[in-house]
C-alpha cells in the first residue's frame, strides 16, 4: 500500500499513517522549527564541502595555468632563440650568397680576361712564313707577278696559297706585323715594282 505525502505549506505536511488493522490515519504535523534546524545542520558541512571543493578545484586550475604558463614560457623562449638563431643562419647565408656571387662574377670577368689573353698568346705565337719565286719570264706592265713555286708555307691555309698563286695577291689571315721582300732583276733602267 503506497501513500504520497501531501504538502500544504512549507511549515506543514500530511502524512498518511496506518493503524495495526491498517486503517488509514492522517497526521497533521508542524515542521517549521524541525525544517529550519535540519536545513542549519546540513548547511554547514554543505557550505564546507562546497568551499572546500571550491578551493580545490581552483587551487588545481591554478596550479595547471602555473605550469601551463611555465612550459609556455619555456617553449616561447626556446622558439625565440630558435627563430633568432634561423634568422642569423639566414642572415650569414644570405651574405655567403652575396659573397659566393660576387666572386663568381669576379670569376667570370677574370675567365673572359684568360681567354683573350691566351687568343692573343695564341695569335702571338702562330707564325707565318711563306717564301716563293716567280718563274723566269718576262713581264711587261701593267701585269701582276705570279709566284708559283713556293718555297716554304707556314700559317697560310691551302685556300691562300692557290689564290697566291693563281692571282698573285697575298691575303694576311693572321694579324701581325709581316716583313715582305721582293727581289726583281730588270735589263732595263729605270725599271720599279708597284
Amino acid at each position: 500500500m503506497n501513500y504520497l505525502c501531501e504538502c500544504r505549506d512549507l511549515e506543514t505536511f500530511v502524512a498518511p499513517i496506518v493503524d495495526n488493522n491498517g486503517a488509514p490515519l492522517v497526521a497533521i504535523v508542524n515542521t517549521t522549527r524541525i525544517s529550519s534546524h535540519i536545513v542549519r545542520s546540513i548547511e554547514m558541512p554543505l557550505r564546507v564541502i562546497i568551499n572546500a571543493t571550491i578551493d580545490s578545484k581552483f587551487d588545481d586550475k591554478l596550479k595547471e595555468d602555473i605550469v601551463s604558463s611555465k612550459v609556455l614560457g619555456k617553449v616561447n623562449n626556446k622558439f625565440d632563440a630558435l627563430q633568432q638563431k634561423m634568422d642569423e643562419h639566414i642572415g650569414d647565408n644570405r651574405n655567403k650568397i652575396t659573397e659566393v656571387n660576387q666572386d663568381i662574377a669576379t670569376l667570370r670577368k677574370e675567365m673572359q680576361e684568360l681567354k683573350n689573353l691566351a687568343k692573343t698568346v695564341n695569335d702571338m705565337n702562330t707564325r707565318v712564313a711563306l717564301s716563293a719565286c716567280a718563274s723566269h719570264t718576262t713581264v711587261s706592265p701593267p701585269t701582276t707577278l705570279k709566284f708559283l713555286d713556293i718555297k716554304t708555307s707556314e700559317g697560310i691555309t691551302n685556300q691562300h696559297l692557290t689564290s697566291f698563286k693563281s692571282s698573285g695577291v697575298f691575303v694576311c689571315e693572321v694579324p701581325g706585323l709581316y716583313h715582305i721582300s721582293v727581289v726583281v732583276m730588270s735589263n732595263t733602267n729605270s725599271a720599279y715594282v708597284d
